[in-house]
């Protein structure tokens, strides 16, 4: 993968962009959408398993219970059932 400065990007996606619509064409990369790519984070927990002992749950099981705790704290039992 390629890695530029946030400044070069959107200023490549600016000029793209200025050429697909001079075309009278949809630009395949917008400014707004190379602003906002800055935005998303991703997070590994190898370090936290290797160096913490960190054992993360099975995402399904620890939805069911995020559920179970909102019913029964917030919500009331048999909502949504």
């Amino acid at each position: 993968m390629l890695k530029v400065s946030k400044k070069l990007a959107m200023a490549g996606s600016s000029i793209i962009s200025s050429f697909y619509n001079n075309w009278g064409k949809t630009s395949p990369v917008m400014p707004s959408e190379v602003e906002q790519a800055e935005c998303f984070w991703y997070f590994d927990s190898s370090k936290a398993i290797t160096e913490l002992g960190f054992a993360p749950r099975d995402s399904q099981e620890t939805l069911q219970d995020t559920i179970a705790y909102l019913r029964r704290n917030f919500l009331g039992e048999g909502v949504f059932d």
